[in-house]
């Protein structure tokens, strides 16, 4: 039926919720409401209290990198910025060491011969004497006088570029002119390849704050009637009008006005067995939980609800 109405018209077995409590109208009429009413309405199911926030489980093991992103599009260009003032001009460095002599340039070409000077005159012949034994070799003779030097020849050509000497050592470093300012950044590179190697396990993070209170749960389904023993035994089955769907529900059993309905000395109703169609019930001696016989004629009144 939903939530309880103080001016609602209610049947008996009629189920109805109240500050988070369950009740079934046992009467028919509505006289108030059913947390001070007792006569017309009985409490089945009484609201819980919260529970406490349950510990933080341990954290979980670091999931596999995602998929690389693709390439985000390159972004434009970049005003260039202002032209930075130049720098003081460096000391003037050392003069280098003078290379070696270049190799001597080929001989030039060798002047002309100079004219002869002319032949004096020949003396007549004398007559042939006859060949004399060859004498010894003479002394080698003094040399004679050096030739006057012929004229000046042609200049030779330019002999070879000699090699070049070797580097003359660095001058000192010249004072460093001031920052220029920044170019514009460059695109981002392409993200490396993930990681196959998990990363170590962070550390246990802080409890959290303690949840909120929860909405207060409702009927979602209820069977309710009254059952009226044939014949004395130890078990009473219960078959509802139509199924429930489910065994996952909360069953209460009350006996109607007779209380010399059952065998010797005080006993408790125990559930024995639930199916969707129905249930089964016993009365147990509350000395030792043995069986205690049913009578004859014993009505009960029951339900059975879900609640969500």
């Amino acid at each position: 039926m939903g939530a309880y109405l103080g001016s609602g018209a209610y049947s008996a077995y009629d189920v109805v919720t109240f500050n988070g409590s369950s009740y079934v109208n046992l009467t028919g009429n509505n006289a108030g409401d059913p947390a001070s009413d007792s006569t017309d309405w009985n409490l089945i199911a009484q609201q819980g209290a919260t529970g406490s926030q349950g510990a933080t489980g341990a954290q979980g093991a670091l999931g596999p990198q995602g998929a690389i992103g693709a390439q985000g599009a390159t972004g434009s260009q970049g005003a260039i910025g202002p032209q930075g003032v130049q720098g003081a001009t460096g000391t003037q460095g050392a003069q280098g060491a003078l290379g070696p002599q270049g190799a001597t340039g080929t001989q030039g070409a060798t002047g002309t011969q100079g004219a002869t000077g002319a032949q004096g005159a020949t003396g007549t012949q004398g007559a042939i004497g006859p060949q004399g034994v060859q004498g010894a070799t003479g002394s080698q003779g003094a040399t004679g006088t050096q030739g006057a030097t012929g004229p000046q020849g042609v200049q030779g050509s330019t002999g070879a570029q000699g090699t070049t000497g070797a580097q003359g050592a660095i001058g000192p470093q010249g004072a460093t002119g001031p920052q220029g300012v920044a170019g514009p950044q460059g695109s981002q590179g392409a993200t490396g390849a993930a990681s196959t190697v998990p990363g170590p396990q962070g550390p246990q993070g802080a409890q959290g704050a303690q949840g909120s209170t929860g909405t207060t749960g409702g009927i979602a389904s209820a069977r309710a009637g009254l059952v009226t023993t044939s014949a004395a035994g130890t078990t009473v089955n219960v078959t509802f009008t139509t199924p429930i769907g489910t065994t996952n529900y909360t069953v209460s059993v009350i006996v109607m006005g007779a209380s010399t309905g059952f065998g010797s000395g005080s006993c408790y109703l125990n559930i024995e067995s639930q199916t969707t169609t129905g249930f089964a019930f016993s009365c147990r001696s509350a000395s030792n939980g043995n069986l205690t016989s049913i009578n004859n004629g014993v009505t009960f009144e029951y339900i059975a609800i879900i609640v969500n």
